[in-house]
C-alpha cells in the first residue's frame, strides 16, 4: 500500500483495447534486401541490406521502421516459402534495366517462335534458377530440332508448366509417342464442347409410320 501511495503519481491510464498493439522485432536484412518471417521473406528498401532491420508486427501485416519512421509495409503471407516482393525497394536494380537483351536471351529467344513468350513464363515460376535454367534448356537443342522445341514449348504455354525437367520431358514423349500427351486445356474443352451437343437419334425403317411416305 506504501508503495502504491509512492507509485501513483506516475501511473497512466490504460490504452484503449480497440487499438491493435504491435509486437515489436528485428530481423538481419540479406544482400538481397530480404527478411525472413514465419518462413516468408519480405524485401526491405535496398540502403538496409545486410543491416538489422527493425519493424512493428501486427495481425495481418508488417511495417518497417528506420529512425522511426514507417518507411515501409507489407501484407504477412499465411502461407508458407513466399517471397513477398516491392519493385520500390529495388530503384538501383529497375534503372539499370535496358532495352538491349543479353547474349543468353538473345540465344534462348532464338531456340523457337515460342521461345521469348516461355521465357516470360520461365522468369516467373523459376526465378531464383533462371541463368542455369535457360543453360540447360539451350542444351536441348543439340538433341532437338527447332520445331520439336517451338512444340514442346507451346505445350508448356498452355499448361503453364515450366522448367528444363518438364520441357525434356515433353520432348522425349513428343518423339517416342506423341499419343501419350494429355490434350492441352484449350483444346480438351473444345472437344468436351463438341460432344456435349451431340445426340444419338434412333434410325427406323420408313415403314414404321404406317404409309406416311408412299
Amino acid at each position: 500500500m506504501e508503495q502504491l501511495v509512492e507509485e501513483q503519481a506516475y501511473l497512466k491510464p490504460i490504452p484503449n483495447i480497440d487499438t491493435p498493439l504491435p509486437v515489436y522485432e528485428s530481423r538481419k536484412a540479406t544482400k538481397t534486401s530480404l527478411i525472413s518471417i514465419d518462413n516468408n521473406k519480405y524485401s526491405v528498401p535496398s540502403f538496409l541490406s545486410r543491416k538489422t532491420v527493425n519493424y512493428q508486427r501486427y495481425e495481418d501485416h508488417i511495417e518497417i521502421i528506420h529512425q522511426n519512421k514507417v518507411i515501409a509495409k507489407h501484407r504477412l503471407n499465411q502461407g508458407k516459402g513466399k517471397t513477398v516482393m516491392d519493385d520500390a525497394h529495388y530503384p538501383e536494380h529497375n534503372k539499370q534495366k535496358a532495352p538491349r537483351k543479353c547474349a543468353l536471351q538473345t540465344e534462348f529467344e532464338a531456340l523457337a517462335l515460342e521461345a521469348a513468350a516461355y521465357l516470360q513464363g520461365l522468369s516467373r515460376y523459376q526465378p531464383g534458377h533462371l541463368r542455369r535454367q535457360m543453360e540447360e534448356i539451350i542444351q536441348l537443342s543439340k538433341q532437338y530440332d527447332s520445331e520439336a522445341i517451338n512444340q514442346a514449348m507451346k505445350r508448356s504455354l498452355s499448361f503453364n508448366a515450366f522448367g528444363y525437367s518438364t520441357l525434356k520431358r515433353i520432348l522425349k514423349k513428343q518423339a517416342l509417342d506423341p499419343k501419350s500427351l494429355p490434350d492441352a486445356p484449350d483444346k480438351k474443352r473444345k472437344k468436351e464442347l463438341d460432344t456435349s451437343y451431340q445426340v444419338d437419334v434412333e434410325k427406323r425403317d420408313m415403314n414404321y409410320y404406317g404409309g406416311v411416305v408412299s
